[in-house]
């Protein structure tokens, strides 16, 4: 019985290493596109550090990348969405401003 024990307790240990470090290993990518158009695509880690501004005919939206996370700090549009949206920082996340069909989304690929 205790080695039964053991050995369930093991397996459950290196299943959890083994997710841990799959995961921590993916690579991250933002990727902003405008009117469904790739506009950039940014490799992403913790220490990426990028100030862009988009401005397209729709309007201008300024981009910061910073400490691991993705977040619009200023725009043109009416609503302010897009800015008011708390800041992206896991795969699957995302910041949208409808006005000026801007998309940005933190994908592994």
């Amino acid at each position: 019985m205790i080695i039964i024990i053991i050995v369930a307790a093991l397996a459950a240990v290196s299943i959890l290493l083994i997710n841990q470090e799959s995961s921590s290993s993916t690579e991250r990518y933002i990727v902003i596109t405008v009117n469904k158009e790739l506009y950039k695509k940014i490799p992403f880690d913790d220490a990426t550090m990028e100030k862009l501004v988009v401005q397209t005919d729709l309007g201008s939206n300024t981009i910061v990348i910073e400490n691991g996370s993705v977040n619009v700090v200023d725009a043109n549009c009416p609503d302010l969405v897009c800015v008011n949206t708390k800041p992206a920082t896991q795969v699957g996340d995302m910041i949208v401003c409808l006005p000026h069909r801007l998309i940005i989304e933190i994908t592994d690929r």
